[in-house]
């Protein structure tokens, strides 16, 4: 005699926001290498930059271009073509779907999102770091003052 027993299902609450969730990271990633790629300025309607915010916005033209061109040389940081970003919500759901679930499949496609967004990350904090580095004194200086306007008021240059 064969005793079976119930097949764990996700709640649909719980695959709605872990789908939610895969959207938005892509999402993102996508959003913050498309706009270094791209090249857009910081600040309002201009672009969207995570990766070194108000830093960006301290930073002289010729220093956010050079960064740009940077991280643009960088392939290893470009979002995911569209047609990867479709597989892997397949791959997704197909791991949801699946009668035998296996939530170490999501946590390691989760934590190849999280990758891809920390290497992205380091990419601009090392870019800016470089640009930090080959300033003089003088305008390391005058860029402090800056960040420090930028970030007592937002940008703000009173």
């Amino acid at each position: 005699m064969t005793t079976d027993t119930p097949k764990s299902r996700m709640r649909p609450g719980l695959r709605i926001l872990l789908i939610a969730s895969l959207a938005l990271n892509v999402m993102i990633i996508g959003v913050v290498a498309g706009g270094i790629m791209k090249g857009r300025a910081p600040g309002p309607f201009g672009g969207f930059d995570m990766t070194i915010g108000p830093f960006a916005n301290a930073l002289g033209d010729d220093d956010r271009r050079a960064i740009r061109s940077e991280l643009r040389g960088r392939h290893d940081i470009r979002p995911p073509r569209y047609e990867d970003r479709i597989a892997a919500m397949e791959g997704f759901l197909a791991a949801v779907r699946a009668d035998d679930f296996d939530p170490a499949a999501i946590e390691t496609m989760f934590a190849e999102q999280r990758a891809r967004a920390s290497n992205a990350m380091e990419a601009g904090q090392q870019a800016l770091l470089n640009r930090i580095t080959a300033m003089d004194s003088d305008e390391r200086a005058r860029f402090a003052d800056r960040l420090e306007r930028e970030l007592r008021h937002g940008g703000d240059r009173r």
